[in-house]
């Protein structure tokens, strides 16, 4: 099996105030809310698996504080209530920061290697304020052991162990659904193959919290980039709807988010399976009742990177070890069919404006995590094929005889409490006349909440928290007026006489902040 290599920093940032989550103690499982309406087994379905996670406080290993030269302490066993099949390590942080290493016992006699560990969540990222590890998995184990390895001037930090096993929980009955005609679809963008989360047995429990809401409330923003990770797991797992479990688990439950991180995972078999619930109703897929890969729902993989991006994550650890084929070509279905959704040039390069306010500049369309944050992730195995992926999908998406817009320019006219902006453009194809050519846009505008993870809408979304897109017309040129200070991206894409529309759209982003009086612009540069 493959793991990560020495310390890396977080993943993501939500829910500081999730309500459910487990204290410090011996030994405490976390389970669900017992479902309450009428209940029925689905006779096509695998049964949902009940996700069993405790949490063991380790005993304190060094209650001192270290010399200047540092030095590394190895714990006693810490031994789980039931066979577990994945383990992390939770910690209060502090800085330096340690670095662990965890290794794992079917007997407490004969033990696996040490293996580094990575970080999921860092103290900001749950509302703990503790750091989490990674995922390790296990066959079954019944102990573990850690290292951890303490930098001068530094004092031990209180630790904890994390038991899980999504493998041989008891079973679950699924919620009775009622049978629907099927319903038009809303797009024209064929959905892929995909393992649904009532396939691969996803708890709908673990995402309300102990007053049976939900504890993470879904948001919408359009899709600009999609994110490439790994799971940092190992990679010989024989069941990987039982990995989508466990992660699932452990983001939603012990890291308090509500739900499961990425938009999309992909397994060793090859298979797409879904990540983040979305929206739901009858007008959705007939089957499930909710739009599966749902648009635009803002995941947890990326810190402040999250809206406006789609994560997709490929279970397993490629920093040493090669992408199967299978997962290849799964990965270049799932890019594809996001790019081709939001119509993304992948290949090409904007900056990123992050829910913090702040710029990534010059980032692909078609990114690694390392792009985005002090990780190893994807793993430099799959980073190392991300200008390949590009280019293929661009060989996929692109259309030689499809018009395109292009060169928006943007200008504003400010007074106190007013903002208007301006935006004209031109066809990219300076032989087809403009007259020949007919444009739709929309202006996509919404305000972070500090310290939550929602967001208020403020321009160019209907009801659904869908892109609100104009109709197609003559003219090269659009005005509004801006209510609010916040987040925009005026959007852009061109007809041509025979109905052919551009197969990436044209963005221009900028940040209205009043109190700087000034627009921030970001630059879109394709290649």
């Amino acid at each position: 099996m493959g793991w990560g290599k020495g310390r890396k920093l977080s993943r993501r940032k939500f829910l500081r105030d999730a309500g459910v989550f487990a204290a410090g103690g011996s030994v405490i499982v976390l389970l669900g809310r017992r479902l309450t309406t009428t209940e029925a087994q689905t006779p096509d379905l695998p049964p949902i698996i009940e996700v069993l996670i405790s949490e063991v406080d380790s005993p304190q290993i060094a209650p001192f504080s270290l010399g200047s030269g540092g030095e590394t302490f190895t714990s006693p066993e810490v031994v789980s209530s039931f066979p577990f099949t994945y383990v992390a390590l939770r910690w209060s942080h502090q800085e330096p920061e340690p670095a662990f290493e965890l290794r794992t016992s079917l007997d407490g006699q004969q033990w696996s290697d040490w293996h580094d560990l990575q970080v999921e969540a860092d103290h900001d990222e749950n509302p703990r304020g503790e750091v989490f590890s990674n995922l390790a998995s296990a066959d079954r184990h019944s102990y573990v052991q850690y290292r951890v390895s303490l930098p001068g001037g530094s004092s031990a930090p209180r630790v904890g162990v994390v038991f899980i096993n999504s493998a041989d929980g008891p079973q679950l009955p699924r919620l009775e659904t009622q049978a629907l005609e099927a319903s038009p679809a809303l797009t024209a963008v064929q959905r892929p193959a995909v393992i649904t989360r009532e396939q691969w047995g996803a708890d709908e429990r673990l995402r309300l919290g102990n007053d049976g809401q939900e504890a993470w409330r879904r948001m919408y923003v359009p899709v600009k980039k999609v994110v490439v990770h790994h799971t940092a797991t190992t990679n010989d797992y024989g069941d990987p709807a039982a990995e989508v479990r466990a992660v699932y688990a452990y983001h939603a439950r012990t890291l308090g988010w509500g739900d499961i991180g990425y938009n999309a995972l992909i397994g060793n078999d090859g298979q797409i399976y879904e990540g983040r619930y979305g929206r739901e109703g009858n007008q959705y897929d007939p089957q499930w009742h909710r739009e599966i890969l749902s648009e635009d729902v803002a995941a947890g993989h990326a810190t402040s990177h999250n809206y406006s991006t789609a994560g997709v994550s490929l279970i397993g650890n490629f920093q040493e070890f090669d992408l199967p084929e299978n997962m290849y070509n799964a990965l270049l279905t799932y890019a594809e069919f996001e790019c081709r959704r939001h119509s993304i040039q992948p290949n090409a390069v904007s900056d990123f404006l992050r829910s913090s306010s702040e710029w990534t500049r010059g980032l692909y369309n078609v990114p690694g995590h390392r792009d985005v944050g002090s990780t190893e992730c994807p793993g430099a195995r799959v980073y190392a094929l991300l200008p390949s992926i590009r280019k293929t999908l661009l060989e996929r998406l692109v259309n030689g005889a499809a018009p395109t817009a292009h060169g928006i320019r943007m200008t504003n006219s400010s007074a106190p409490g007013d903002f208007a902006v301006s935006f004209g453009w031109r066809g990219a194809d300076n032989t087809t006349p403009l007259a020949d050519l007919e444009f739709s846009h929309y202006l996509e505008g919404w305000q972070p909440i500090p310290g939550s993870p929602e967001i208020v809408y403020l321009h160019g979304y209907t009801e659904e928290r869908r892109p609100e897109w104009s109709e197609f017309a003559k003219g090269a040129n659009a005005a509004f007026y801006i209510p609010s200070p916040g987040h925009y991206t005026f959007h852009v894409r061109a007809r041509d006489r025979d109905g052919v529309i551009s197969p990436f759209e044209t963005l221009h982003t900028f940040l209205w902040e009043p109190d700087h009086q000034s627009f921030l612009p970001g630059l879109h540069r394709n290649p």
